[in-house]
């Protein structure tokens, strides 16, 4: 988990500034705007986790499965 999150703040947040100078330079700055909007959006995709473990909803340790036993 620790690594998908920083993989995408790398991403979206590490290289904002290389895109910003980027889009000044071709002489695009408008298209930062719709930049940074689609990460906003993208952002209220994002599920928040389950506050509830699911650890904690076993009750007990699982059965084992009754398998045939080899005879020697």
């Amino acid at each position: 988990m620790g690594l998908c999150h920083a993989l995408i703040t790398a991403t979206f947040g590490g290289m904002t500034e290389w895109i910003a100078l980027t889009l000044k330079q071709a002489g695009v700055e408008g298209v930062f705007f719709w930049y940074v909007t689609g990460c906003m959006a993208l952002s209220f995709t994002v599920r928040e986790p389950s506050r509830q473990s699911q650890l904690d909803a076993v009750d007990a340790a699982p059965e084992e499965p009754n398998l045939p036993r080899m005879q020697p």
